[in-house]
């Protein structure tokens, strides 16, 4: 008997830190999302490299407003890099600031609605499953912010809900 109830409450604290842990590490209630970034640089592109140091091969260059999904962070020295993707599936790792602290990324990427009917549904969760959010829909045509991503879904904020990218056009907006 003491053995089943040391079990069952092994199970009970298990189960109530679980969730709380989950939310911790960058998710919002059931779903875990990633942060979205444009490059924002003062000069052209932004070098996208195998590694987190200028001494790694440059993978691409990322033009000026270019959307792009954070997936890591690492500090070497006194710069920090990201690891980020961009939406045609690119990994590598960029810098984040200049030595003068201007940013090359800026959270947020623009996106303009394209659907082939009046407007695209806003949902209080990532999925089909979530209800509308209170403000319904994005016209066709707006152009709008997109902060986060989960799966196939970005965070507008101006909206307070999440759309469906397949919707979105993304763009080179600086």
């Amino acid at each position: 008997m003491k053995r089943i109830l040391a079990v069952l409450l092994a199970v009970m604290l298990l189960v109530a830190v679980i969730p709380a842990t989950s939310l911790a590490a960058g998710q919002v209630a059931n779903y875990s999302y990633k942060k979205i970034y444009r490059v924002t640089t003062n000069r052209g592109n932004l070098n996208m490299r195998t590694g987190a140091g200028t001494s790694y091969r440059v993978i691409m260059s990322i033009p000026k407003g270019t959307p792009v999904v954070k997936l890591g962070e690492k500090k070497v020295g006194s710069t920090t890099w990201y690891k980020i993707k961009t939406t045609h599936g690119v990994t590598g790792w960029s810098e984040v600031k200049s030595s003068k602290h201007r940013n090359y990324l800026t959270e947020g990427a623009y996106a303009k609605v394209s659907t082939h009917d009046s407007g695209l549904n806003v949902r209080k969760g990532p999925g089909t499953s979530y209800g509308l959010a209170p403000k319904g829909s994005i016209p066709k045509g707006k152009t709008v912010m997109a902060t986060k991503l989960s799966g196939t879904w970005a965070y507008i904020p101006s909206y307070k809900g999440w759309s469906a990218i397949g919707y979105l056009t993304w763009l080179k907006k600086a």
